[in-house]
C-alpha cells in the first residue's frame, strides 16, 4: 500500500493513501458540527434508531452535507458553526475514534429531555427520531479518543453521497497512543447519570446530577439555556439604552456625561458583537484579528485627537 505524508502546522500530519485499499476499520458518519461537539468532550451520546451491538469502536467520519441548524442543539450549533463548511479541498477530516461504553435502549421519550446537553442534535429532532417508525431510540454512550494524527479522506462528496451511514476508508487509522477527551472519574461520572436519566433507576454512587436534568416531566420543560442568555442579554441591553437616553437628557456637565455614554456604547457593541453576531464563538485568531483592528480604530479616533480634545470637547456641547 502506497503512502505519501504531508506534514501539517500542528503536531499531527495527514496521510493520503491510495483508495484501492478498503480497511476493515469502521468509520461512522457524523455531523461535523456534532463530531467536533464530541471531540471537546462536551457531549458523549449519539441517538440512533438502532445500534449492532457488536460494533465496539468506530473512527468519527465528518460529514458536511445537509446539516439543519434546527436539527441541531442550539448551543452546539452556536459553539462550533464555523465547522460548518467542508475544507475547500473537498476532503474531510479524520482525527477521532469513539469507543462505544454503552448501548441503552430508550423507550420513554422524557427521558430525551433528562439526556438534553449530552447528544448534538436538538430536543425536537431528537423526539421527532423517536417517534419515526416504531417509537424507540438507543443511546450510544461514546468514550472519544483523539488520534496521534490527522488522516485525509478525499472522495468526500462520494461518501455523503452513497446514502450509507458509513464510510468505506482507503488506508487504516492508527490507534496506538490516543488520549481520551475527557478524563476516567468524569466520563465514568457521566455514564451513571446518563443510565440513570435513561433507566430511571438511581444508583447510590450517584454524585450530584451537574449536567443532566434527573427529574422531568412530561408538561412541563425548561427553556433552553442559550434562549435565557440571550433574553439575559437583551435585557441588558435594554437597560442600557434607557439608562443612556437618560443620562443624555440629564443637567450631567459635559466631561462625565461624554464618559458614561461612550462607556454604555462601549458596552453595548461589546455584548452584540461577542454575542448576537456570535464572534465569542469563532476561532481565536479570528477575535484576535478583529479585537486588535477594533484597539487600532479606537486609538486613532480618540487618542491621536486627545491633544485638541477639550477644544473639541467644549465647541461639541456648548456651541
Amino acid at each position: 500500500m502506497a503512502e505519501n505524508k504531508e506534514s501539517t502546522d500542528t503536531a499531527s500530519a495527514e496521510e493520503v493513501v491510495s483508495e484501492a485499499y478498503v480497511s476493515d476499520q469502521l468509520a461512522v458518519k457524523v455531523w461535523s458540527v456534532v463530531a467536533r461537539d464530541l471531540r471537546e468532550g462536551r457531549s458523549t451520546v449519539l441517538l440512533a434508531k438502532s445500534w449492532d451491538a457488536g460494533q465496539e469502536g468506530f473512527v468519527v467520519f465528518p460529514t458536511y452535507a445537509d446539516q439543519d441548524p434546527d436539527r441541531i442543539d442550539p448551543d452546539v450549533w452556536m459553539m462550533w458553526r464555523h465547522e460548518l463548511k467542508a475544507p475547500l479541498a473537498g476532503h474531510t477530516r479524520l482525527r477521532d475514534f469513539a469507543e462505544v461504553a454503552a448501548v441503552i435502549p430508550i423507550t420513554e421519550k422524557k427521558a430525551l429531555s433528562a439526556l438534553e446537553g449530552e447528544y448534538g442534535v436538538s430536543l425536537v429532532e431528537a423526539r421527532r427520531q423517536f417517534a419515526e417508525g416504531e417509537p424507540g431510540l438507543t443511546a450510544v454512550v461514546l468514550r472519544v479518543h483523539r488520534l496521534t494524527r490527522t488522516y485525509r479522506f478525499n472522495d468526500l462528496a462520494a461518501a455523503e453521497a452513497n446514502g450509507k451511514p458509513t464510510a468505506e476508508l482507503p488506508f487504516d487509522v492508527e490507534l496506538d497512543g490516543m488520549e481520551p477527551v475527557i478524563d476516567d472519574d468524569e466520563f465514568e461520572g457521566r455514564l451513571r447519570r446518563i443510565k440513570t436519566a435513561i433507566t430511571g433507576e438511581k444508583d447510590v454512587s450517584e454524585e450530584p446530577v451537574e449536567r443532566l436534568v434527573a427529574t422531568v416531566t412530561d408538561h412541563a420543560e425548561p427553556l433552553s439555556s442559550t434562549y435565557k442568555k440571550y433574553a439575559g442579554i437583551l435585557g441588558v441591553l435594554a437597560i442600557l439604552t434607557v439608562s443612556m437616553i437618560f443620562i443624555g437628557e440629564s443637567s450631567m456637565s459635559g466631561a462625565p456625561q461624554v464618559t458614561l455614554l461612550l462607556l454604555g456604547s462601549a458596552i453595548k457593541a461589546s455584548l452584540i458583537i461577542f454575542f448576537f453576531m456570535h464572534l465569542k464563538f469563532e476561532k481565536m485568531g479570528l477575535i484576535l484579528t478583529v479585537m486588535i483592528g477594533i484597539f487600532i480604530t479606537s486609538i486613532l479616533m480618540f487618542v491621536v485627537p486627545a491633544f485638541d480634545a477639550t477644544t473639541v470637547l467644549e465647541r461639541s456641547l456648548y456651541n
